[in-house]
């Protein structure tokens, strides 16, 4: 390992000498810098040791690419990056090739750990395959940057979908980069979706469907090519379930003999067990289903619970014309019609599932109406 006084010229005719590998030439003006000659080729180094004393060596560039002036100019930078703030290149370097890409997060760490913990998994396995894997499944973690995430929802949203929807797809986004980074995924350290600014949101706003709407609806899923649409709008309204509740709903969850519907606590929003009773209607449906399956409506393409039927949806309510009910609005349709006959407000909130008073008190407005209904029935009936 000679010490010598780095030229240009003396690089040129460098040689690696017979039998040997390589020969390192090591900077007398700069320490620990040097050039290794090989039979194949030539490259400067900086060697160093890290925080826990450990040599390593740091490969600075090609001696065909880079000068002796720039490798030395580099060297001298890292060698004080190193000395004043502990940075270490190598380790730095193998960070950022171990980097994965966001699609390898997601299918590695995130569908399994959503599956075991998150009660709606289905619904973010559903925006990661039709969208945020399509968008950036193919880069690296650290490459994903803020505008490019602006821009794409900028093309959602002209697209069609709802802020609220924007939102969801947002939230999951950086909450993946959040997990990652509990993880101790590389790459996660800076979270691109926190910048991203979320839309501004009327959660009050709630569609009760019309009888007549019901009916062009059911038309309209009469007509569609998902023939197991139909049920699951129908048991939607009859039963008053969130769309979770019914998409994994199992065989065993109905007691067709005690005309009962479970929903387990797993799938309850609460946590708690609920059942709801079964009208005739709700019966004759069931009854008429096939049971080829465990699963109350499997997707009949795999034999398992439908990740997702929108466009099948979307289409039968815009035919329906009813182009803003969203999924959940059979629930509040449920709740609507259940008011609309004089149903208390607390017998609406145990058939729906809701943890507090105040969540159905939404449907205040639709049992004082029918009560003043009942009472111009009085008026009417005494002759007054």
């Amino acid at each position: 390992m000679p010490v010598v006084v780095l030229t240009p010229a003396l690089i040129r005719d460098a040689q690696c000498p017979p039998g040997k590998t390589k020969i390192d030439y090591y900077d007398v003006h700069l320490k620990s810098f040097l050039v290794e000659i090989r039979p194949g080729g030539k490259s400067f180094y900086l060697r160093y040791r890290d925080a826990h004393g450990t040599l390593k060596q740091k490969k600075l560039g090609d001696a065909s690419v880079l000068s002796l002036a720039e490798a030395r100019k580099l060297a001298t930078k890292l060698k004080a990056q190193i000395q004043v703030n502990g940075h270490d290149p190598v380790q730095t370097q193998k960070t950022v090739r171990s980097i994965p890409t966001f699609e390898t997060l997601v299918r590695e760490h995130v569908l399994p750990y959503v599956q075991q913990h998150k009660r709606s998994w289905t619904s973010d396995r559903s925006h990661l395959e039709h969208h945020l894997l399509p968008a950036f499944g193919k880069l690296h973690l650290d490459t994903v940057k803020s505008p490019a995430i602006m821009a794409w929802i900028k093309e959602k949203e002209a697209a069609g979908y709802a802020p609220a929807t924007l939102n969801r797809m947002l939230g999951l986004l950086s909450w993946i980069y959040k997990q990652g980074a509990a993880w101790g995924i590389p790459g996660c350290d800076h979270n691109p979706a926190q910048a991203v600014p979320l839309f501004r949101v009327n959660n009050h706003r709630e569609v009760f469907l019309t009888e007549g709407q019901i009916a062009k609806l059911m038309q309209a899923l009469d007509d569609s090519p998902n023939r197991e649409l139909r049920p699951f709008v129908a048991l939607s309204i009859l039963l008053g379930t969130r769309k979770n509740e019914l998409v994994r709903a199992e065989w065993s969850d109905v007691d067709l003999e005690r005309k009962l519907f479970r929903v387990p606590p797993e799938r309850s929003k609460n946590g708690k067990e609920r059942l709801i009773l079964l009208s005739q209607t709700a019966l004759a449906i069931l009854e008429g289903l096939p049971r080829n399956s465990t699963w109350l409506l499997p997707n009949p393409q795999t034999g398992k619970p439908y990740v997702s039927f929108y466009h099948a949806w979307d289409t039968a309510r815009k035919q329906a014309g009813v182009p803003q009910c969203r999924w959940h609005d059979l629930r509040h349709t449920a709740a609507s019609l259940m008011a609309s006959q004089g149903v208390s407000l607390y017998t609406i909130g145990k058939v729906l599932g809701h943890a507090q008073a105040k969540t159905t008190q939404r449907y205040a407005h639709l049992t004082d109406e029918a009560l003043r209904q009942a009472m111009e029935t009085v008026s009417a009936a005494s002759g007054l």
